[in-house]
């Protein structure tokens, strides 16, 4: 297998205590960052629209700023930091979304994720038979609402309910909603939009790559060439977990490439050393 490329090691999907759910400093989340031989990170702090979700109203901008000016100066040239936020996708919420968004000051990349259906996430009862597909396909289709809004940089972790797989009567088979996945990858490569390859599920019971590999591997071969790295961190020990799985699994997978940005314009990064 080709040498990695250093400057490949990128994390950009993780959370500071400016987040309900966070619990370290972005200068934390840095430092752990140089320690961990990362060339660039994101902070990617939730930007959520919905009332009932426990971040409404915490996302403060200038905070956000000041924050990544500190983490940076703690960091001292050793790593590049960029500015992201994670929008929570629901599609009635979507001009919400939008106008959240304006009123961001610089934004270097927009994750857009699904966390909820009708803003909550679902029982555990609609996991199960007769609900699950239901449920599944609602999910998908929702992903795919979010790649057309053009709200978002970045697909965040693409099959995330799939995290119960492995937890007795949940099953996730990406194949059964093949029409519909197919349909969020396409619309992904049509839109310009990126792909994260999100490792948090590594840190769970039964180790879940968000997307599946079997996801991955329609990506590929529907024209993705590229993805962005994200260990959905919300601990500073938690920064970079599993990155190095990651670009390794690319490698296997044909990916020849990882995304970076930059005031919202990306940046091809070949994975291995010498390049593609």
């Amino acid at each position: 297998m080709p040498a990695l490329n250093p400057q490949a090691l990128v994390d950009y999907h993780m959370h500071t205590h400016q987040c309900p759910d966070g619990h370290d400093s972005a200068e934390e989340m840095a430092l752990a960052a140089v320690r961990m031989g990362l060339t660039e990170m994101g902070i990617s702090e939730h930007l959520d629209t919905s009332p009932h979700d426990e971040g409404y109203g915490c996302y403060d901008d200038a905070a956000v700023e000041a924050a990544l000016a500190r983490a940076r100066e703690a960091a001292d040239g050793r790593l590049v930091i960029r500015k992201g936020v994670e929008v929570c996708y629901q599609p009635a919420l979507e001009e919400a979304a939008r106008q959240a968004l304006a009123r961001c000051s610089h934004v270097d990349y927009v994750i857009g994720s699904v966390h909820y259906l009708d803003s909550q996430y679902p029982p555990p009862e609609a996991f199960t038979e007769p609900q699950r597909d239901a449920t599944y396909r609602r999910y998908i289709l929702d992903c795919l609402r979010l790649v057309e809004s053009g709200l978002c940089d970045i697909l965040g972790h693409f099959e995330y309910l799939r995290r119960h797989d492995g937890q007795a009567g949940f099953s996730y088979e990406p194949e059964r909603y093949r029409d519909e996945v197919e349909a969020v990858l396409r619309a992904v490569v049509e839109r310009g939009v990126v792909l994260e390859l999100n490792t948090s599920g590594l840190r769970r019971p039964g180790e879940h790559w968000y997307p599946s590999l079997w996801t991955l591997e329609r990506y590929r071969a529907l024209g993705g060439e590229a993805v962005s790295l994200g260990s959905d961190a919300h601990r500073a020990a938690d920064v970079a977990a599993g990155i190095g799985r990651a670009l390794a699994l690319l490698q296997d997978l044909g990916f020849r490439y990882v995304v970076t940005f930059k005031e919202r314009r990306r940046r091809w990064v070949a994975i291995d050393r010498f390049g593609p």
